[in-house]
């Protein structure tokens, strides 16, 4: 089931094939950025797919989930402040709370985008695990 998938590399040596995940001088490639998936997609397989529509679809609540990631694993400012900007685009006011009590609210918050039929009454965690699935399955059925 599914569409063969058309890559634009010939890859025959581990080493080239390492290089291209991991980036170059083996730096850290950010693999959870959902724009940078996609311009990889588009670059590693013809049309981009399956990953370029996959992602693309889910990728306002993929942006969220790193910012909420970031939150959780950096203590900077920046990590703080994207949060806080995320808690307030959600909520249309400054919030006082944690990525914890924001993942286990039971309710979404009014401002969290949500495809019409969504079960509003969810945690958010159950949300976001239901994003990740259902990409996941798109990703590999296409």
């Amino acid at each position: 089931e599914g569409k063969k998938i058309t890559s634009h590399l010939r890859v025959r040596e581990d080493d080239l094939a390492r290089r291209i995940v991991l980036g170059d001088k083996n730096a850290f490639v950010d693999w959870t950025d959902p724009d940078m998936i996609q311009k990889r997609a588009k670059l590693f397989f013809a049309d981009g797919d399956p990953f370029d529509s996959s992602i693309g679809a889910a990728r306002i609540h993929l942006g969220h989930m790193k910012t909420i990631r970031n939150r959780l694993a950096h203590s900077s400012g920046l990590a703080k402040e994207r949060f806080q900007d995320l808690l307030r685009s959600f909520y249309g006011t400054a919030v006082n709370m944690s990525c914890g009590a924001l993942l286990r609210q039971a309710g979404l918050p009014p401002g969290l985008p949500a495809a019409p039929g969504t079960n509003l009454n969810q945690t958010v965690a159950s949300f976001y695990t239901g994003i990740l699935r259902n990409t996941a399955v798109r990703i590999a059925r296409l």
